[in-house]
């Protein structure tokens, strides 16, 4: 899974300390728990606050609050929140889910005055029994990743569908207040985008910065719409490049040498001896590598091989004691 690799130049992007969480980037997910119950994940990045609830809007005139689960550092004070929380709906229809946060970090490029814009993001559910349980697609790649100036980007939001539906994949315009198109923002330029694989790839990167954009990822059963989740992606620009500066790091989990010829080392810390799962995707999301390896407590090392895989992207996911680390690593 795509690197998080948020090895950030300070100057990037700025964050007020003084609110309680000061948003970069989310998503929102459902899970089909039984008959008009349905469970709900809120994904944010942030500064370096985490606000301990979080409340959402149902889509039938309810709002729910959201507990924090969890919460990963990663480099340069950014947090990732994970936040749950169940709602019965009274009966079938199309419902809108949303979450609206006070205000964005400062200084992100195509997102005037950022720091005043409130982060909004959204899910659509449709409830409706007679076409068979309903979950929202999965997201394998996380919101964040890092750009480098004068080399092509590719994102892609890894998207599996559980239920077996179509996807469509639509790029769309972040949202602020009340989820209206924010004034001002635009696209950076020198992009293209595939709707049937939801390859976002900017071709040269040019200006160093904080850039947002979002995809809308469509299920389709049957021909029948079910459902969407929007995925709004922050992507940080920086002025280098180089072998030393793919290493990814998070405060438990390291990968090097990135890129590589096929072979990885991993550096994790356990908190108790168990398992822990590697698992890698392609760009399309489909898996092409699994493991899972024995721990002790403390420091570990483990060795993973892809040298059978052609170049290019991949996104690794490793579980260590039952929290996600996400990966971007590049085969050449």
């Amino acid at each position: 899974m795509k690197k998080t690799f948020l090895f950030f130049v300070a100057f990037i992007c700025t964050v007020n300390i003084t609110n309680a969480s000061v948003y970069r980037t989310g998503e929102i997910a459902y899970h089909y728990v039984s008959g008009l119950t349905y469970e709900f994940t809120l994904v944010t990045y942030t500064g370096i606050f985490s606000n301990p609830l979080e409340v959402i809007e149902c889509g039938d005139g309810s709002w729910d609050t959201l507990s924090l689960t969890n919460v990963i550092s990663l480099p340069n004070g950014v947090k990732k929140n994970e936040y749950l929380g169940f709602h019965t709906f009274v009966g079938i229809g199309t419902y809108i889910i949303s979450f609206e946060g006070s205000n964005r970090i400062g200084g992100i490029v195509n997102i005037p005055n950022s720091n005043n814009v409130p982060f909004f993001i959204k899910a659509t559910l449709v409830v409706n029994p007679l076409l068979g349980i309903n979950n929202s697609t999965v997201l394998n790649n996380p919101s964040i990743d890092t750009a480098f100036v004068g080399q092509t980007f590719i994102y892609n939001p890894t998207a599996y569908d559980m239920d077996g539906d179509s996807l469509v994949y639509i790029l769309d315009t972040c949202k602020g207040e009340g989820g209206l198109d924010i004034p001002g923002y635009s696209l950076p330029q020198d992009i293209t985008f595939d709707i049937n694989t939801g390859n976002f790839i900017w071709n040269s990167p040019q200006i160093i910065g904080c850039y947002n954009f979002a995809i809308r990822i469509e299920e389709y059963r049957n021909g029948i719409f079910i459902g969407n989740v929007i995925k709004e992606i922050q992507i940080i620009v920086t002025s280098g490049a180089g072998i030393n500066d793919n290493n990814y790091t998070f405060d438990n989990l390291s990968i090097f040498p990135n890129p590589s010829d096929g072979n990885y080392t991993l550096q994790f810390i356990n908190n108790k001896s168990g398992t822990v799962e590697v698992n890698v995707f392609n760009i399309l999301g489909k898996e092409v590598y699994s493991e899972k390896l024995e721990t002790t407590a403390g420091i570990n090392h483990a060795n993973i091989d892809l040298s059978g895989l052609s170049d290019g992207i991949y996104f690794l996911r490793a579980k260590i004691d039952e929290n996600l680390y996400s990966a971007k690593i590049i085969k050449q």
